[in-house]
Formats: structure tokens, C-alpha cells, sequence
């Protein structure tokens, strides 16, 4: 029995505010959402992302994550240069030692996105 697919839920007080700052900023689309504007499903390519207030069996004061959410692209700097003025940025675009070229921006509740292209390795 294999995976074949993820999609993180992420907990906030404000889920329009989210649905909205990932729709203009970054360009997800709204697939779903229920009827009380609850909670909201997103998608842009192959990545899907659900929007929820916090479910009432988890406790939940303000949002918080103690990781990153890493976006893999093959469009680093087009995405860098849609969100670098739209969002606060954690880290500006670099190419780093791990072998990618990435940036870090923060939702509009904290949450942290890093994006990343893979770099192209130089002929030795």
C-alpha cells in the first residue's frame, strides 16, 4: 500500500485572509470550501494545500510551525519576483551550498515558504 499524495493542512483564525494571500500572491486556485468558510482546499500545479480554523480536539493558541513548507519549481525567479513585493520576505533569493537557488517568504500567518529550483551543475 503506497502514498499518492499530500496536502498539508494549515490552522489559522483567518482563513479567508489565507485563502486570499495565497491566491494573489502566489497564485493557488480555490478548489473547495464549506459553508461556513471554515475551512477552504487550494491548488496551483501539483500542489494541493487545505486552509482550516483549528479543529476543536487540537489546541490551538496562534499559528505555529516549526519547520518550513518547501515548494520545489522549476520557476525560482519568476516566483521570486511575483512575491518578493507581495509578501515579507524571510531570505532573499541565493543559490546555496545544498546545490539550490531559493528564497523564504512568511504567509500572512507566520508560516514560512521556501521555494527552491534545483542548480544547474557546471561542467568540471
Amino acid at each position: 500500500m503506497g502514498l499518492v499524495h499530500m496536502s498539508p493542512i494549515i490552522f489559522t483564525q483567518a482563513v479567508k485572509e489565507t485563502v486570499d494571500f495565497y491566491h494573489e500572491v502566489l497564485g493557488f486556485e480555490l478548489t473547495g470550501l464549506d459553508d461556513t468558510e471554515s475551512f477552504a482546499s487550494l491548488q496551483k500545479d501539483d500542489v494541493s494545500l487545505m486552509i482550516s480554523n483549528p479543529f476543536p480536539q487540537i489546541p490551538f493558541d496562534e499559528p505555529f510551525f516549526s519547520g518550513s513548507f518547501y515548494f520545489f519549481t522549476e520557476e525560482v525567479e519568476e516566483m521570486w519576483e511575483q512575491c518578493r513585493n507581495s509578501a515579507q520576505v524571510a531570505y532573499p533569493i541565493q543559490n546555496l551550498s545544498h546545490g539550490m537557488r531559493e528564497f523564504a517568504i512568511y504567509d500572512n500567518n507566520g508560516y514560512r515558504l521556501i521555494f527552491g529550483q534545483e542548480l544547474e551543475l557546471e561542467d568540471e
